[in-house]
């Protein structure tokens, strides 16, 4: 299993996984991997699908806490090593 590098603020920022081991953690990873699979060729109908997909576990997330709105702040992110930035993902109920 590949090891989880944290800086310091990370290893103390209060987070839902604290209680969780690591070994929870992986196999929600995996589940999660599973169920969303990975757009292969990069077609517009996968990409689609796919960012139907993610949006529906955010809006379900945030309605198990009895939330109509959410803001995700996501800073230093990266993908294959490439940096994309600071992002902010708002959720609204209509």
């Amino acid at each position: 299993m590949a090891e989880l590098i944290l800086t310091d603020d990370e290893m103390n920022a209060v987070s839902l996984l604290d209680e969780w081991s690591d070994e929870a953690i992986a196999q929600s990873v995996r589940y999660c991997a599973a169920i969303l699979g990975v757009p292969s060729d990069g077609g517009s109908e996968n990409q689609a699908v796919f960012m139907h997909t993610c949006g529906q576990i955010l809006v379900c997330i945030c309605n198990k806490f009895n939330s109509a709105n959410c803001k995700l702040i996501l800073e230093g992110v990266t993908e294959a090593d490439k940096k994309l930035g600071d992002w902010v993902i708002t959720i609204e109920k209509r």
